[in-house]
């Protein structure tokens, strides 16, 4: 089937209405004004445990920016709150982010158990328990040729990675770089996921 094409944040949003779909960016997508959305708790992230997103989501080479979530007493955080193991995301881009939430939070996916290829996320990520990543919280799928440029920030012990953060084993990566403020785990994508080759974190102060 052809791909549902978003265009705007408000079409983004639909995304949760229909979570087995395929859908395409068909342009960059300004998301800022979701600072003020949900009594400025701000997106609502897309797929739960019990109802994960199993669809696909072409990036097409655009970008997502200016997405704000703000539930610092939620589990998973990000673009998608989980996703499931028939999901793909491709060759997207989330820019000037600001995601804060409880634990497990990423830019892209809080939970990821599906496949993530050619994405790349830049911002602001803050846990205020553990488990934060710049493009996934935990991972449990694959993650393919991704980076993420970010300050994070967690709790003192707290656990953080670059790219994602999992209990997970296997490092597949060829660069790695500092990424975390405040927790006691090793920085960069070292302590990340299963399948994580090609991918890369740096630092932003």
């Amino acid at each position: 089937d052809d791909p549902i094409v978003v265009t705007t944040c408000a079409e983004l949003n639909e995304m949760r209405n229909n979570l087995d779909a395929h859908y395409a960016l068909g342009s960059d997508i300004d998301c800022s004004a979701t600072s003020t959305w949900n009594a400025s708790a701000g997106w609502e992230p897309i797929g739960t445990l019990a109802a994960p997103f199993n669809g696909s989501l072409d990036g097409n080479g655009h970008t997502i920016s200016g997405l704000t979530v703000n539930r610092q007493a939620d589990y998973f955080i990000g673009l998608f709150g989980v996703t499931g193991q028939e999901s793909t995301i491709t060759n997207l881009g989330l820019v000037a982010v600001r995601i804060a939430g409880f634990n497990i939070v990423g830019a892209v996916v809080g939970r990821n158990i599906g496949t993530i290829t050619g994405t790349y996320s830049t911002g602001t990520f803050t846990s205020t328990y553990s488990e934060v990543g710049g493009l996934v919280g935990q991972n449990y799928g694959v993650i393919h040729n991704c980076h993420s440029e970010i300050a994070v920030s967690v709790p003192s012990g707290g656990k953080g990675g670059g790219v994602a953060e999992a209990e997970e084993t296997g490092v597949g990566s060829e660069e790695s770089g500092r990424a975390v403020n405040g927790g006691s785990r090793r920085e960069g994508i070292d302590d990340v996921a299963p399948d994580i080759p090609r991918s890369w974190a740096a630092e932003r102060q």
